[in-house]
């Protein structure tokens, strides 16, 4: 076969044996369809702990206290987190409001990083970070442009890029009325579904499981940045959260995002939009628990990563 005809087969396989309770046979078939996109997906942990690095060194609160765009615009709404996290969950909840509108996984500021910064990881992060005025403007108003062109009655533009925590230092620069909700989830069960899904485009860290669970504790290692270092104001909300108390937590979020109380957002699952994620078939359903500790059915085949989450600290508070 071809290499995607066999990871295909590898995933498809998983899944037919996970419905039938066959955790050995299944997790099996996704440890070979992850060896067989690894070979084309090659991950390197010393480029991503050096990006971070920069990150945490070119954007700290002197950095902020330094020049930034001059917009106020209060709009743009990240929601952050590792895929799998809740992300989607969130943003579908978020664009039930009359006054919300969810624009997807949206490639923009990533693309903005990567343009200004050059191909190089960590020299990109630096060159990023000594952007000045007036190219902080001008950058900014191209990206709230083509943002408001989505929707211009919108008061609230939700771009849910997971991995665009990776990119918060260049948020801030341009968007200093923009606001971020981190979404969290235990990492050992966004760890288990990450690995038994087949994501498109490339995750090179998701297929190893040591890769995964050291990249889940990098990533929280970066999100601790932000929080302590970001001018930006940030909300965290654990996808338990929404199990254990959804409308206190839908007033909480609204609340941080200045937006009115809607009844509209109760029914986010009723609401009509096309979703491009894996998470398109939970985020039509009401909130449920169905994904709440659900790794402890793989606690033995998650060993490697289990392992690399306990060494990073990413299992406190879990």
């Amino acid at each position: 076969m071809v290499p995607e005809h066999a990871i295909m087969a590898h995933y498809d396989l998983a899944k037919f044996w996970s419905q039938r309770g066959e955790r050995d046979s299944a997790f099996a078939h996704w440890v070979r369809g992850h060896k067989e996109l690894a070979r084309f997906q090659p991950f390197s942990r010393a480029a991503h702990a050096a990006f971070i690095d920069a990150n945490i060194a070119a954007f700290d609160a002197a950095r902020f206290a330094g020049a930034r765009a001059g917009n106020t615009d209060a709009a743009p709404v990240f929601v952050v987190g590792m895929p799998r996290s809740g992300t989607t969950l969130t943003e579908q909840i978020l664009a039930a409001h009359g006054q919300v509108h969810g624009a997807g996984e949206r490639p923009a500021l990533a693309r903005c990083f990567w343009e200004n910064g050059g191909a190089d990881t960590a020299s990109a992060v630096r060159r990023v970070a000594q952007l000045q005025s007036p190219a902080l403007d001008g950058l900014a108003g191209q990206y709230l442009a083509d943002l408001h062109a989505l929707d211009p009655g919108a008061a609230r533009i939700v771009d849910k890029m997971p991995l665009n925590a990776n990119y918060l230092g260049l948020m801030a620069l341009l968007m200093p009325g923009a606001k971020v909700i981190a979404c969290a989830r235990d990492p050992r069960d966004i760890g288990l579904s990450i690995f038994t899904f087949r994501f498109y485009g490339v995750h090179a860290y998701a297929n190893d499981l040591a890769d995964l669970g050291w990249y889940i504790g990098q990533h929280g290692r970066l999100m601790a940045h932000w929080r302590a270092a970001l001018p930006n104001p940030v909300m965290t909300v654990r996808l338990s959260d929404w199990v254990d108390d959804f409308d206190g937590t839908l007033r909480r979020v609204l609340t941080f995002l200045d937006l009115p109380y809607d009844a509209a957002c109760e029914n986010f699952h009723e609401v009509e939009r096309r979703v491009r994620t894996v998470s398109r078939t939970q985020v039509r359903e009401r909130v449920n628990a169905r994904g709440i500790g659900r790794w402890r059915q793989y606690e033995a085949h998650l060993a490697p990563l289990i392992a690399e989450l306990e060494a990073a600290g990413a299992l406190e508070g879990w």
